[in-house]
């Protein structure tokens, strides 16, 4: 996971980094409050970085099969008299090594002039100009799915400008690697940049996997919880599940996930129906 314009100091995400304890951290302090960059990604993954800087993280990764292939999250200069660096950057990256490359972030700039709605047409200098440092290191735009602009100046009717800022590039042997790839843009919360999501299609032939449990934190604030956890203890000691802790926790379990729905209100599945109304909004 990519984070731009955090504006956190690395001695200010602790609380982020006691949310995800499976996860390692590279945080690139910003100036003053301006800009910030946050990489995370799972301890089980063998991921090395190779250089940073206040506009770019730039990574590679070994997989277990002995495969290897690079990243780099970008955030580019937002002033026009800046933008040529975030091209000089892309470059820079392209030399520095020859691995199957994907390459992300918030470009500030759009690559078609169709991509931006509102207000005066394209600069289309900066456009020719970053089309040519994505021909001249060989990025390809991976597309997306969901809302077409990624950003909005946020302002309604005829001031309102639109731009699709943020997107996914790669080299062909990179996609040949993982042919499956598509992206969503999903829907913007709290922020005028909408989040986007690289996943890959994945096989059911052998039948949808059943989600294993989690505990939900906000359950925490239901007075009713602790008395939930009590009863099913009680009721696997009851069926002689006694000398069987892990027994004990399954049935735990059980009785939340019944609990969540029947009566805590199953609030993941509120939350999708919200998200899914956003997009059509």
């Amino acid at each position: 996971m990519f984070l731009m314009e955090t504006r956190l100091h690395d001695t200010e995400i602790q609380g982020i980094r006691r949310c995800f304890l499976d996860f390692n951290f590279l945080v690139v302090n910003p100036v003053r409050r301006a800009g910030g960059l946050i990489l995370c990604w799972n301890k089980n993954l063998n991921v090395q970085i190779t250089s940073f800087s206040k506009h770019h993280v730039n990574f590679s990764v070994i997989e277990d099969t002995g495969r290897e292939w690079r990243g780099s999250g970008i955030y580019g200069w937002p002033t026009n008299q800046d933008k040529h660096r975030t091209w000089i950057l892309l470059r820079s990256l392209k030399s520095s090594s020859t691995l199957p490359w994907i390459c992300f972030g918030d470009f500030n700039e759009v690559l078609y002039s169709f991509e931006k709605v509102g207000a005066r047409g394209c600069n289309m200098r900066e456009l020719e100009a970053f089309a040519a440092s994505c021909q001249e290191c060989n990025l390809y735009d991976l597309g997306s799915r969901g809302t077409s602009m990624t950003w909005s100046y946020g302002k309604r009717g005829a001031t309102n400008v639109q731009k699709r800022l943020d997107r996914f590039f790669t080299t062909p042997d990179w996609y040949m690697l993982f042919p499956s790839s598509w992206v969503q843009n999903l829907p913007r919360v709290a922020s005028d940049h909408s989040p986007i999501l690289l996943s890959q299609e994945v096989s059911l032939a052998g039948g949808r996997k059943k989600r294993g449990f989690r505990f939900e934190h906000m359950w925490l604030r239901d007075n009713r919880l602790r008395g939930v956890i009590e009863d099913a203890w009680m009721s696997g000691v009851r069926d002689g599940l006694g000398s069987d802790p892990a027994a004990l926790v399954r049935v735990c379990a059980e009785k939340l996930n019944e609990w969540n729905v029947t009566t805590f209100g199953h609030v993941q599945r509120s939350i999708r129906a919200k998200i899914k109304r956003l997009e059509t909004l």
